[in-house]
This record gives C-alpha cells, structure tokens and sequence, in this order.
C-alpha cells in the first residue's frame, strides 16, 4: 500500500471515531501524520475502533458520520451488529438496537428481509397491505407465507 492510499484509509477509519476519539488521535498525531508513522496511525485506529465493536476487518461497510444515512441495508446477524454499533457511534441513537430497526431505517423493510422470514420483525402487520394484489411486492411473497410465519395476524 502506498502513502496515498494509507492516508485515504486513516481518513476512512477516521471517520468511524467519535468526536472525542478523533481529538485523542489528533493529539497524538499533532502536527499531522509524517509518512514513517502511517502504519502506527492505522493500527491505532483499528484497534481503537475493534475495542468499540465496530468491525475493521475486511472492508468497512458502515459510517457513523453524517454519512451514516447512506449506509447499505444489513444483510444478516453480523451486518446488523455492526450497523448498530455505527448508529450507536454517531450519538443519534441509543446502543442496542434491533435487528428489525436496523434493517427498517436502512430502507430494507420487506418481504425480503431476513428478519421477516425468519419470523421476529417488529410490526409483520405493515407487510400485508404489500402483499396483497397491487401491492409493492406482491408475487414475491405469499398472505399465506406471512400467516404461516405470523398466524398472531390472521384475520378473525
């Protein structure tokens, strides 16, 4: 990796810090980051962000900044972790949010969602109106799929 592209990864796991952390990494780094300290300023900041749960390896998929609203929808159990820890990150959200929050501010509220089919979505109910002909999603998804995972909704 050369300097360039160390720098755009300090400034891409800086964004993940919270304001408070950012200013610990600056008063470490005073001055700037000279090229023969790239490699201890990533480090830092990996394990500052792993000992705050927010994953690092692999590529980062969630920002807690303002840019937090472009987040990807969480595709399973891990993805939903660490986009919560990202919400939580930003100070706009509390630490502990469902799977089912996670997945419905991302945009991902659906039949489709691993959450729904996997019966524990929050408010099943806001699914059949989509289900039904003209529905958003209808034909991707049965009203008897939805009551056989939630029978609590069957009409009557």
């Amino acid at each position: 990796m050369n300097e360039r592209e160390k720098r755009n990864k300090i400034r891409h796991l800086l964004s993940f810090l919270s304001e408070s952390q950012r200013q610990k990494f600056d008063q470490i780094f005073y001055g700037g980051i000279r090229p023969q300290d790239l490699d201890r300023a990533i480090d830092l900041c990996e394990r500052t962000l792993k000992k705050h749960g927010i994953a690092t390896d692999g590529e980062i998929k969630f920002s807690h900044g303002p840019f937090h609203v472009f987040n990807p929808v969480p595709q399973n159990e891990e993805e939903v972790l660490q986009h919560g820890n990202a919400l939580a990150a930003s100070g706009n959200y509390p630490v502990g949010t469902s799977a089912c929050f996670n997945i419905g501010i991302s945009g991902g509220c659906g039949p489709e969602c691993f959450v729904y089919q996997g019966g524990e979505c929050e408010v099943p109910g806001e699914m059949v109106s989509r289900l039904l002909p003209g529905g958003k999603n209808f034909g991707e998804w049965s009203l008897e799929q939805h009551f056989e995972i939630y029978p609590e909704e069957m009409p009557g």
